[in-house]
């Protein structure tokens, strides 16, 4: 059993935790924690990081304070914890909303076992939640972590290993730095995006995904623009492949030891052109390339890849639409036990040829679900129906063929496009 000394420690570390916001010009402390903890990010990368990322996000710490000499020459405490929330504006069916990517959760190993991280999500969540930040997300080192916290897989990736083979112009000594070759078909031209083709690059996501997906991030030029800079700082960038003057094809690279094709994107009847790329890329045919999200040939296999923590509950359930011509009107109660100014009765009611659905709190419920219950049904991970047969092993989840019959009207926030990295 503990001691009376780790008791007095647990106290005191307790008493002693104060979470700091860090100002603008206080970011770069960070720095030398998270090369501590993610020792396989290159400098080039952080480099990035520090100068572009860091500029608009928002990070909190806990300091050592007990082990600071005296401050008689402005020495600092050290930064013992962290966690980095970046900004994404996210577009959510027919609206946007702004929300937050957390990354670089990290502690020292010699403070770990203290909370100190349960302090700095929790207190991180009720940030966001005052700001009525529909839900949070991140991508988990492992989702044991996060689950205690009521965060659920949204998106699952399709990743694909490809081969490929160069031509013999493409680039010096095989470097794809400034490429611009002809292809082995001669059928398109593929060259490296510049900053100034980043509002062309946008336009281009809107028309290859239109309408496809119900979440994703807002892809205008600063996007874009952040974007090529991110794949630079990994020895990478964004290729672009025209057939003749039409663009009909891009594809972000990166090459840290590894081949990665991130997030191609064709017109359709294009596909070929993700394969000429990576021979654009590669030096010979026996060399792979990991192409995410990308399915072909039925061969890729599906990978969790983001989570999700639900918010400002009115926010994000405010997001649903009604299925056309379906009259809504489903009231159930969410237990959420960390934000727990979400744990209501709410109703959810959209008259028939609405797709807008009003939000409200009331007194009869037709369900009771837990918060990462809820957050699967609003990404459509799971439906009603599934979640009905599962009812008997989960604690605290009650439905009603009612509830059931009056979800089933409402769309699922889905598919989701995450692929963001940092």
């Amino acid at each position: 059993m503990p001691d009376a000394r780790d008791a007095e420690d647990s106290r005191r570390n307790k008493k002693d935790m104060k979470i700091k916001k860090l100002a603008v010009e206080e970011k770069g402390r960070t720095r030398a924690l998270w090369e501590e903890v993610f020792s396989e990010d290159t400098r080039e990368f952080l480099d990035y990081y520090y100068f572009i990322k860091t500029r608009d996000n928002d990070i909190y710490v806990i300091e050592d304070e007990e082990n600071v000499p005296e401050k008689e020459n402005g020495d600092e405490a050290e930064i013992v914890s962290m966690i980095q929330l970046n900004p994404y504006p996210l577009q959510i069916a027919d609206r946007q909303e702004m929300t937050h990517y957390i990354i670089g959760v990290a502690t020292r190993e010699s403070c770990r076992k203290r909370g100190y991280m349960r302090e700095l999500l929790v207190r991180t969540m009720e940030e966001m939640y005052r700001k009525k930040e529909p839900f949070t997300f991140l991508m988990p080192a492992a989702k044991e972590i996060y689950l205690p916290y009521d965060f659920r897989f949204i998106y699952e990736q399709d990743q694909s290993e490809l081969c490929g083979g160069m031509t013999a112009n493409a680039g010096k000594a095989g470097n794809p730095s400034a490429l611009e070759v002809q292809t082995k078909s001669d059928k398109y031209r593929i060259r490296d995006a510049r900053l100034s083709d980043a509002k062309d690059l946008a336009a281009f996501f809107t028309e290859c995904t239109g309408e496809r997906y119900r979440v994703y991030a807002v892809r205008d030029t600063a996007y874009y623009q952040t974007m090529i800079l991110e794949q630079q700082s990994e020895n990478g960038g964004i290729l672009l492949a025209y057939e003749g003057e039409k663009l009909v094809a891009i594809a972000a690279y990166a090459n840290e030891g590894e081949w990665e094709i991130r997030e191609p994107l064709t017109l359709p009847g294009y596909e070929e052109c993700v394969r000429e790329m990576i021979r654009e890329l590669t030096k010979d045919e026996e060399t792979s390339c990991l192409v995410y999200p990308w399915r072909e040939g039925g061969q890729a296999k599906k990978v969790p890849m983001i989570m999700a923590r639900a918010l400002h509950l009115s926010t994000l359930l405010s997001c649903l639409q009604a299925k056309e011509a379906e009259e809504v009107d489903c009231a159930f109660a969410v237990i959420d036990p960390i934000l727990q100014q979400n744990s209501r009765v709410y109703r959810l009611k959209s008259p028939a040829g609405e797709e807008t659905t009003e939000v409200t709190e009331t007194e009869d419920s037709f369900a009771v679900l837990p918060v990462d219950v809820l957050t699967e049904l609003i990404f459509g991970v799971k439906n009603p129906t599934e979640l009905a047969l599962e009812q008997e092993t989960m604690q605290g989840m009650v439905l009603t063929d009612r509830f059931i019959e009056e979800w089933k009207k409402l769309i699922p926030l889905a598919p989701v496009f995450l692929n963001e990295i940092v």
